[in-house]
This record gives structure tokens, sequence and C-alpha cells, in this order.
């Protein structure tokens, strides 16, 4: 029997298959804001601008046509958790997974980036709730996003995304508590802002529930993967804390606003005690 060793043209693909390849741009992961309002049951009409990235998006995402920010609301009065997963579950909507965005260049607002995003996931989870996100622009038709927390992690959050179709009915009304459009500073704020106080729910321990949150189909030697299929309690690296912003040396000059300062505390309270972090912000 003769076997015939390859050629170097016979590893070379064609040239059909060649343009098929340049045809199809790489799909990058949005990066943006989710301007969350209801964090606080004491303030449901306060927001957080949490900065997140959305990865292994799994299904049609339609992700360049996604705005650079959205408006969420946390559903405090509905606990809906385990209804949106049997949703989910029986119709397959596209499917995708939000991280803390860590491209941050100041550490330490990264830091309070994260901080924040912990906290929503904790919020979600403990209160078995989720947050709606209508799409906010006309290139897209449809509901919005569902956003809940991962099962065995705070350092996720997992997206429904509904495109021509309605929220599931047992939702109630959809309409964010902030308009499309309105500006709202971030948090920490990138200008000049009265001095004011965001004060994060208490950490708790965490059972594994028995249904997992994690997407259908995401792919097994993913980061993401690897977090959401480790079994065992919700892991959450964060304690009982208390954040409290505060306007820094700051010029109010057009001039100035591509440098602003501020500066903030971080209270923790864990098991040794509290401790007070004084915390110097700067967007350059």
């Amino acid at each position: 029997m003769v076997y015939r060793l390859p050629t170097n043209h016979s590893l070379v693909p064609s040239p059909v298959d060649q343009s098929q390849v340049l045809l199809s741009p790489p799909v990058t992961p949005w990066r943006g804001s989710l301007i969350v309002s209801g964090t606080r049951p004491s303030d449901r009409a306060g927001s957080q601008d949490v900065r997140v990235a959305a990865l292994e998006i799994d299904g049609d995402s339609r992700v360049r046509d996604w705005p650079p920010q959205f408006f969420a609301r946390v559903l405090h009065e509905k606990r809906v958790l385990h209804e949106v997963i049997t949703h989910i579950d029986q119709h397959h909507p596209p499917m995708c997974t939000f991280v803390a965005d860590r491209h941050i260049r100041d550490s330490r607002l990264n830091s309070a980036n994260e901080i924040m995003f912990r906290n929503l996931s904790r919020v979600l989870y403990e209160n078995e709730t989720v947050v709606i996100v209508p799409w906010g622009t006309p290139a897209l038709r449809g509901a919005g996003m569902i956003i809940y927390p991962a099962q065995n992690s705070s350092s996720l959050l997992v997206g429904a995304l509904f495109f021509d179709r309605p929220f599931p009915a047992f939702l109630g009304s959809s309409s964010p508590l902030i308009p499309f459009g309105l500006a709202i500073p971030a948090a920490p704020p990138m200008h000049p802002q009265p001095h004011y106080a965001q004060g994060m729910v208490p950490a708790s321990s965490y059972d594994a529930h028995g249904q997992s949150v994690s997407p259908r189909r995401s792919h097994p030697d993913s980061p993401a993967e690897a977090i959401l299929s480790h079994g065992g309690p919700r892991q959450d690296q964060y304690q009982h804390y208390m954040m409290t912003y505060g306007q820094g040396n700051a010029d109010s000059s057009p001039a100035s606003v591509s440098s602003v300062h501020w500066t903030s505390e971080m209270n923790f309270t864990g098991g040794n005690g509290s401790s007070t972090q004084p915390n110097l912000g700067q967007y350059s």
C-alpha cells in the first residue's frame, strides 16, 4: 500500500476559503456602561454606572448595534429569578456573559467598579430577582435584555437577549425608571458633581441552588466556563462594606474635564473589625 505525503499546496486553503475568512471579521467584545437603578431598596430612584464587558456571546447577539450605554432597572418587587431561568431553558434566546470591565486605567477606579459589579450580582442573587434592560436604540427591535446572577460566582452576570419578541408576561411592566438618553454621572463620576454617598448591601453566606444559571453552550476552555462550572457555594471575595465618594480638587473649566481628581473612602468591615482606606482616582 502506498501513502501520499501532503504537499505544501494541499495545506494552503483554496482562494474561496480564504475569501470567506476575510469576509468574516471577528466579533470584538462589547464594552460599555450599565446604568442601573434600584440597586438599593431604600433608594430605588438612585442609579450606579457600572462598566461592563459582554463575553461568551451565544447566538445572534447583534452586538455591533448595541449602544455604548444601557439603562437598566432592578425588579425589586418581583422574585422571578427561577421563572426567568425556566423560561430561558424552554425558549433558548441568544445569551451572553457579562463581567466587570478590566480596561479602566486607574487601578483604584477599576477596583471600585469591580465592587459595584459584585454588589449588583449580590443584590440580584439575594433577592432572587433580575435586571431588565431595554435596547434603547432604534437599531434593535424587541424588548431588550434580562440580566441575572450566575450561580457560582458574583464576578459574572448572565444576559438573555430578546430580539423581535417581548419580555415574558410574568415580568409585568418592563419600562425603565430612567428614560433613555438622560445623562447620569458615572460612579465614580467623570465630571465634577456634589458629594454623595453610596451604601453597599452587606454580603452574606450563599447556599448553592440546584439549578445552574450559566449560559447553555459556553466554550469549555473559556475562563467564564471554568468559574461557572465550579461546584459548591457561590464565590465572593467581598464582605460588608460601604463606599463614599467625595469631590476633590477639581477645576470645573472645560479644559480640565479630561483630568478630574476625586477622593473616596472605602470602609471595609470584616471579621477583623473595620478599616478605612483613602482613595484618590483620576480620569485622564
